[in-house]
């Protein structure tokens, strides 16, 4: 029966010791004994998230590190830029603001030398941000809120 315990939470691990003992006082020791080695255990099972695309920040972080060519913003440059120009940087139930901070530096490191050069016809350093942020943000909308819904950037980026 120990075998079965598989904590995500304090409160899951209440339920499964008190399932488990023959007494509330055997199920309290049993619950303390495997609480001590688990002091992140959170108090309850997280929520899943409802967004359609999402990313923690954590994954986000990692994601935007790995690309190649160096992605443009960091995330506090990033957030001024999408402040100044008014552009939100969350739709619920589309997109949260790590999945469109990520999702915006993957479409200009893989696509921004291009767009200069279609666009504007010119190269890419010779374009102020104000103009890049809105046509690069505009095509990862594309991609976020696509409604046959094939993209998942989760699963694109492995997670």
């Amino acid at each position: 029966m120990i075998r079965a315990i598989r904590p995500t939470s304090k409160a899951s691990l209440k339920i499964q010791c008190l399932m488990i003992g023959k007494t509330v006082d055997e199920a309290n020791k049993l619950y303390d004994y495997f609480a001590k080695d688990m002091p992140d255990l959170p108090d309850f099972d997280p929520v899943p998230p409802t967004w359609h695309q999402y990313l923690t920040p954590q994954e986000a972080e990692q994601i935007v590190a790995k690309m190649n060519p160096t992605a443009p913003w960091k995330r506090d440059a990033w957030q001024a830029a999408m402040t100044k120009l008014g552009l939100p940087m969350e739709e619920h139930p589309f997109y949260n603001s790590c999945a469109l901070w990520t999702e915006m530096n993957k479409q200009y490191s893989d696509h921004a030398e291009s767009l200069a050069l279609r666009v504007w016809n010119k190269p890419l350093d010779a374009i102020p941000a104000e103009e890049i942020v809105p046509v690069i943000y505009a095509f990862a909308l594309d991609v976020l809120k696509d409604k046959d819904g094939v993209y998942n950037i989760r699963s694109y980026f492995g997670l």
